[in-house]
């Protein structure tokens, strides 16, 4: 008698859900096609522009809008969301000062020349009547290879009856219906694909697997029937360039609505946009897995395997969630914000330097970052492995070709809960053998 166990026939499918739906995953942050209105805002003039998308805007997110306690607020139907900072202007901040605040605000991550300028200069105003004089508001176009991708724009409110002044910053997604549907068809279509991988690559293998153990399994008094248990086909997944570059293309669509992840990171008022924002950067661990799969082909076509360990997929996925949430702090509440300021601009000519910024340097800057976190990860275990090898060497070792230990972190937990109908045995001989000498 062949079965499968239950208990890891419903792991396995799990897995395999969670797999497939990895592309569909993104919609817990972006807006379904059938909600998207096109609420992009045309003019003739960046001034236009600007006071249009302002206005806008601030009849949407005001004092009246949002309750006091809310701090990151998003509107799903006009596709757009705001965060809001309380800052104290009672005093007069100096030029060379003026960085060291702007760290405290929301969204000052994203600041191009223009909405710098204007922070500052506000700042630095040495009174309210002179404030007052200024403009309260500044917006630029976001831009992902000269493509429009989204228009923000920070403003300053100063309704409070503590004399404080409400920072806010908003942003309007430019995303058309027709794109946002052209997005879940590729997201469809990327899903079946990763579904078809997992069976042809991995369940399918299964079905002779039952065949030849009930036509040619060794039955003994001992062990009446079998016990299958299925694995986990993550590594199947993580090992497929098609599906590495597929799901990397699909964070690059999601761009527009990086803003929204990161400014719930950046946020510790709400641990629902917080837990949302980690996820959606989580997504980026694509760049690991990319990575790892194109040092692979390098490494088996050169040589010099032993300077790599394998690196569990199950890990990296979960420490992608917590890594990438915290390079984004890193970078969005430190002076580190400083050097992606410096890419907001490399791709703008001159004379739209403070109207726009393009996302381009700092979005491969930051993939090339989070890339290597594994690869340098898997070269300090080996390291690390090399080290232990040396300081605690055997007179006799014997090669394991099947153990409990090769299992990757979901498989072993499923085993460890399973534990009472499953045992741990060291397997391999045959392979053993063979290996020594194959005649």
């Amino acid at each position: 008698m062949v079965q499968a166990t239950r208990f890891s026939l419903l792991c396995t499918i799990l897995f395999a859900m969670n797999l497939a739906s990895t592309p569909l995953e993104a919609y817990f942050t972006e807006p379904w096609p059938w909600s998207i209105r096109d609420v992009g805002l045309t003019s003739n003039s960046f001034d236009a522009f600007e006071n249009a998308t302002a206005a806008y805007l601030h009849s949407l997110y005001n004092a009246t809008t949002m309750a006091d306690d809310v701090t990151c607020v998003r509107d799903r139907p006009t596709n757009t969301y705001a965060a809001r900072f309380i800052m104290p202007l009672s005093f007069h901040v100096a030029p060379d000062d003026c960085f060291g605040q702007l760290v405290h605000v929301p969204g000052a991550y994203f600041y191009g020349p223009g909405l710098k300028r204007f922070m500052c200069s506000v700042l630095a105003a040495p009174n309210a009547t002179a404030r007052s004089d200024l403009p309260s508001s500044r917006c630029q176009h976001f831009l992902l290879a000269s493509l429009p991708l989204v228009d923000v724009c920070a403003w300053f409110d100063p309704r409070r009856s503590d004399g404080n002044y409400d920072v806010y910053y908003g942003t309007v997604v430019l995303e058309s219906a027709a794109w946002a549907w052209s997005k879940l068809v590729y997201r469809v279509v990327l899903t079946l694909y990763i579904g078809l991988v997992l069976w042809r690559d991995y369940y399918r293998h299964y079905i002779p697997l039952f065949a030849n153990l009930r036509d040619l399994g060794i039955i003994t008094p001992t062990s009446c029937h079998y016990d299958v248990v299925f694995g986990d086909p993550t590594c199947i997944v993580s090992s497929n360039v098609v599906i590495s570059f597929g799901l990397y293309v699909d964070t690059l669509f999601g761009a527009g609505y990086m803003g929204v992840a990161i400014l719930g990171v950046t946020q510790f008022h709400s641990v629902r946009l917080f837990v949302c924002g980690c996820l959606y950067c989580g997504r980026t661990v694509v760049c690991g897995l990319l990575a790892m799969q194109l040092v692979s082909i390098y490494v088996n076509r050169y040589g010099n395997k032993a300077a790599f360990a394998s690196v569990d997929p199950a890990i990296l996925t979960i420490a992608a969630n917590v890594y990438g949430g915290s390079f984004i702090i890193l970078c969005a509440m430190t002076p580190v914000m400083v050097l992606f300021h410096q890419l907001w601009s490399w791709l703008i000519p001159t004379n739209l330097a403070y109207e726009a910024v393009d996302c381009l340097p700092s979005m491969l800057s930051s993939a090339l970052a989070l890339a290597s976190v594994p690869i340098g990860c898997s070269c300090a275990m080996q390291g690390w492995a090399a080290r232990q090898q040396r300081h605690h060497k055997k007179a006799f070792t014997l090669d394991r070709y099947g153990h409990a230990s090769f299992n990757d972190m979901k498989m072993k937990v499923v085993h460890w809960l399973d534990k009472a109908s499953s045992l741990s045995v060291d397997g391999g001989s045959v392979y053993r053998l063979y290996d020594a000498n194959p005649r």
